[in-house]
């Protein structure tokens, strides 16, 4: 969170303008940075749109706790929801001056862009959808004006062919696959924190349900969500050993793995980096009957990131 705030990309956003916030810091007064946490956070926030609704209240953890922790909690609530009322009102008053059209909320534009141009910008949107029937209106009309009654009913009726062909590939998301894979798809993590994992097997219970609630739409039967180490256990290497029937068909493998340390391999997942290193593997070419997906985890501040 702190490395996004700091981000030089973030500023320009200003992701907390519509936010109001409080920061309480906590620390040890015998250091230095005391709560400097809390600081960045707190300067951050502002120079990132944010509106203090009360001031930074830093406290020592070990004898500040009365002093300063329970004086903020008793208060915080009422601090906040008063700040962000201040913020409704305002808003509220700015479009009973401006009935005719919604101004957002954003006056204070920075990167030099004026009131004026906001105006100018929030009248030149329009759905694109809209834009795109009105662009073909036109280029028929046009072109039918300058040609024969024949070409003109000709050229209609491909516009109308092509707005129903665009309306099918829009509407058909719920393919039937009357082809099946004949294998279970593998989804395979190595996770050292448990984030890995909770992603791999929240997607896996997510095609879990889709299978149930709409078999039809799904081409994997079924799924199967483990450890990289357990690929054994699991019996994936049956699976894509065998040669598909149907010509063209692959088997599914998914991994999702972080990397610990400074490109280190999580402990669940060293004997399956293992086997994909080995000299003997790569001329069995154990994937050859596959198709995969890699989403890699890790820290930015490391070297080796996703190694």
């Amino acid at each position: 969170f702190v490395r996004y705030l700091k981000r030089k990309t973030t500023a320009p956003l200003q992701p907390f303008k519509h936010c109001a916030f409080a920061v309480l810091g906590l620390g040890d007064t015998n250091y230095d940075q005391f709560c400097n946490t809390g600081k960045i956070i707190n300067k951050k926030l502002g120079e990132l749109g944010g509106k203090c609704a009360k001031e930074i209240a830093m406290a020592d953890e070990a004898t500040g706790l009365e002093e300063t922790v329970e004086p903020w909690i008793d208060s915080i609530l009422d601090d906040i929801t008063e700040s962000c009322r201040r913020s409704s009102s305002s808003t509220s008053a700015e479009k009973e001056e401006s009935p005719i059209a919604y101004k957002p909320a954003n006056e204070n534009l920075t990167n030099g862009t004026n009131e004026a141009e906001a105006k100018t910008s929030s009248k030149s949107v329009a759905p694109q959808a809209d834009v795109s029937k009105t662009l073909t209106q036109k280029t028929v009309s046009a072109e039918s004006n300058s040609s024969p009654p024949e070409k003109s009913a000709a050229l209609n009726t491909t516009a109308n062919a092509q707005s129903t062909t665009v309306t099918k590939s829009v509407t058909s998301g719920d393919a039937t696959f009357t082809t099946k894979s004949p294998s279970p798809l593998c989804i395979l993590y190595g996770s050292a924190t448990g984030n890995a994992e909770h992603i791999a097997k929240d997607l896996a219970e997510k095609y879990n349900k889709l299978i149930q609630s709409s078999p039809d739409t799904c081409y994997f039967p079924s799924v199967i969500c483990g450890e990289m180490d357990e690929y054994k256990k699991k019996k994936c290497p049956t699976y894509w050993d065998t040669e598909p029937e149907v010509a063209g068909t692959k088997h599914g493998l998914i991994i999702v793995t972080s990397t610990t340390g400074n490109g280190d391999v999580p402990e669940n997942a060293g004997r399956f980096v293992r086997y994909l290193k080995r000299k003997t593997t790569a001329p069995l070419q154990p994937f050859k009957h596959c198709a995969f997906a890699v989403l890699g985890l890790g820290d930015t501040n490391y070297d080796q990131f996703c190694n």
